[in-house]
């Protein structure tokens, strides 16, 4: 397993470019990796980000939406995004919880202080997509709508499959206004987050 992380610290290494310090974002990338181990009879917690989904090819089809890097979505129109997760096997699920969240990409605020640094009157306005939530119910052959922060702790099998799978949806129900735009403001589409996968259980 591998874990990232960001750090802001000013390293101060005192960069000059034509006499002058650049812009700094103090932005520093971290990296470790570990084994992850489940020993039988032993309670487990997997945090959200360690599995992730598949995407569901139609949504990419239908251009509902496109990959944006490793952490989420572009949204280009209204339409269905399922997200599949495979479940480790040997392991006995008792709890998972589902979070959807949406973020701006980093270079984005970048650009924008980098406009500012020049001089540019400029604001930053995030456009916000509506959306709706469900979760997949294999027994009934439903889907069941949620809210963006979901807890099951109930009737586990019903939502997990014979092959490990657990499937949720995100609804794209209603795109953001970017026609009425001031000219002093960048207009920026907030992207979707793969959903957090959170899992507590017993490995068998």
């Amino acid at each position: 397993m591998g874990l990232y992380a960001l750090n802001y610290q000013d390293l101060g290494f005192d960069i000059k470019i034509n006499g002058e310090q650049p812009v700094s974002y103090y932005t520093n990338g971290i990296f470790t990796s570990m084994d992850l181990n489940f020993e039988s009879g032993h309670e487990f917690d997997i945090p959200s980000g360690i599995i992730l989904p598949e995407i569901s090819q139609y949504s990419i089809e239908q251009d509902v939406a496109r990959v944006d890097g490793d952490y989420g979505l572009r949204i280009r129109n209204t339409g269905d995004i399922d997200f599949t997760y495979t479940i480790p096997e040997n392991l006995k699920v008792t709890e998972f919880s589902i979070k959807f969240d949406t973020y701006i990409p980093l270079y984005v605020k970048y650009n924008i202080e980098d406009m500012k640094a020049r001089g540019n009157n400029v604001q930053l306005k995030v456009m916000q997509n509506k959306y709706e939530y469900y979760l997949y119910n294999r027994v009934s052959d439903s889907w069941e709508q949620i809210e963006d922060t979901h807890i099951q702790s109930k009737n586990i099998d019903q939502y997990i499959d014979e092959k490990n799978k657990l499937i949720v949806r995100a609804k794209v129900v209603e795109m953001a206004d970017t026609e009425s735009v001031s000219p002093n403001e960048y207009i920026e589409l907030e992207r979707l987050s793969y959903p957090g996968l959170q899992l507590k259980g017993v490995a068998r």
